[in-house]
């Protein structure tokens, strides 16, 4: 059984698939399956992933309900002591990312920063604010404050996505594994980089309000309705201080 399993949900991303590949491959910690979890692509991603030959542990290629039904489909095939979700063009941050993480591993949740770059390489830095460094269920009451491709959970803990979330699946997961009273752990370092430009980024209306009715499910309306207008209050200040 290997300590990792990195989910790799891609779907038309040949060119980025090829970047999360070599930054796997460029690991000194081979400890891991790597599972890609492909929607019925019609570009060059399926020869890719055919020319990675025994590097790729399991592969799918079908047609999917969306990114988190394509994520649960992944989990099905786990065999891990942790998952870790890389999706294509996601990368880990350096060679030395699981070795970091074996060494940190005891807890049930580690984490640690995330690295935003644009489309076309540009770096925008870490996420606004930093990580926590102890990351509590109370640190979610206003969204994440860590970066999904940045969090690794042990796999007997981890519950299937729930597929009425399109876009803040990951919000309302890391939640639920929270209120089991999962122990945590900040990884030092940066653990992945990634594009901006997502869902979320894109559907940003829509991702807001869908944040929004999950922390209020979570968390109470009134409590999330509070919140979300510090954020508001807060948010010129904000941007003065971060790029992104």
């Amino acid at each position: 059984m290997p300590w990792l399993s990195v989910i790799t949900v891609t779907w038309n991303a040949g060119k980025a698939l090829q970047k999360t590949y070599e930054s796997l491959r460029n690991q000194d910690n081979k400890n891991f399956e790597w599972i890609i979890i492909d929607g019925g692509s019609s570009d060059e991603t399926l020869s890719l992933i055919t020319s990675f030959g025994d590097f790729v542990s399991k592969w799918i290629s079908e047609k999917d309900g969306g990114i988190y039904d394509a994520m649960n489909k992944g989990l099905s095939l786990a065999t891990g002591e942790y998952v870790w979700f890389l999706n294509a063009g996601d990368c880990a941050a350096d060679a030395e990312v699981i070795t970091r993480l074996y060494k940190a591993n005891g807890a049930e949740v580690l984490y640690g920063d995330a690295k935003m770059i644009t489309p076309e390489g540009k770096d925008l830095g870490l996420r606004r604010g930093g990580v926590p460094s102890t990351l509590q269920l109370s640190d979610l009451r206003t969204g994440l404050k860590v970066s999904h491709q940045a969090t690794i959970v042990k796999r007997n803990i981890a519950p299937e996505y729930n597929l009425k979330y399109k876009i803040t699946g990951d919000l309302d997961w890391l939640i639920r594994i929270l209120k089991k009273g999962a122990s945590t752990k900040c990884v030092k370092g940066i653990i992945c980089v990634f594009e901006t430009g997502g869902v979320s980024g894109t559907r940003y209306r829509e991702a807001m309000i869908e944040r929004y009715n999950c922390l209020a499910f979570h968390f109470g309306t009134f409590p999330t309705l509070f919140a979300h207008i510090w954020i508001i209050i807060k948010a010129p200040f904000v941007r003065l201080f971060y790029r992104y």
